[in-house]
């Protein structure tokens, strides 16, 4: 119920749940009641006030500033994408390798090489962009787009992690996207063939489109 989360009523109903009330109205109110305590109690939450002026990048967020400052509608679009991608990738490698059931060391090491997938290898609980990034970082390029080079690291080590998964197509095998001779037609039809079979194995696994990596710009409000 994410609707209840985002909309900032953290306050928790102490006088019980309405008389009178059908089933499905108590249960609704019980989960209510579960999601502002996991939110205001558990993890602090204040609820929403429209004075409020929470930071972000050091900046001192406010109500007209979130309506009008692109750059700061541009920095959340831009990590809400993020941390959602990062967060269902490292979920689908754990349900498809299995890595729950593991010893903590290898679950930790199979994590560290998800990880380089958006960065250097840190572990899983690096799922959340570090403050103060001043650049947001996109790995995603594609020939002829500029800088499309520096995205190879992140690409090889997408594939890295999707050779552990059944199913993993026979074209990608043995293939090195970080050596100079994957000239720029091949890098390009590598991250296709890689993206789609992403995409079909977390569809098969959730049911729905996984959320994707975004590259940010221009007009927000369009």
């Amino acid at each position: 119920e994410w609707r209840d989360a985002l909309w900032g009523d953290y306050e928790v109903d102490e006088d019980g749940e309405p008389e009178g009330a059908s089933g499905r109205v108590k249960i609704r109110h019980q989960l209510r009641q579960s999601l502002r305590r996991l939110f205001g109690q558990l993890a602090s939450l204040p609820s929403y006030n429209n004075s409020a002026t929470p930071g972000l990048d050091g900046t001192a967020v406010t109500l007209r500033s979130a309506t009008e400052d692109l750059a700061i509608q541009q920095r959340l679009v831009w990590e809400a994408h993020e941390v959602n991608w990062r967060c269902e990738l490292l979920a689908l490698d754990a349900l498809i390798v299995g890595s729950d059931g593991w010893p903590e060391l290898e679950r930790w090491l199979r994590e560290t090489t998800v990880s380089e997938v958006w960065g250097t290898g840190s572990s899983g609980v690096d799922i959340a962009p570090r403050p103060c990034t001043v650049t947001r970082l996109y790995c995603w390029l594609v020939p002829p787009q500029p800088g499309w080079e520096d995205c190879r690291a992140h690409l090889q080590a997408f594939l890295d992690v999707l050779s552990r998964w059944p199913g993993y197509p026979k074209e990608l095998h043995n293939v090195q996207v970080t050596n100079d001779a994957c000239h720029q037609q091949q890098y390009c039809r590598v991250s296709d063939v890689a993206v789609a079979f992403y995409v079909k194995r977390f569809v098969t696994a959730y049911h729905r489109l996984p959320i994707p990596p975004v590259r940010v710009s221009g007009d927000m409000s369009r």
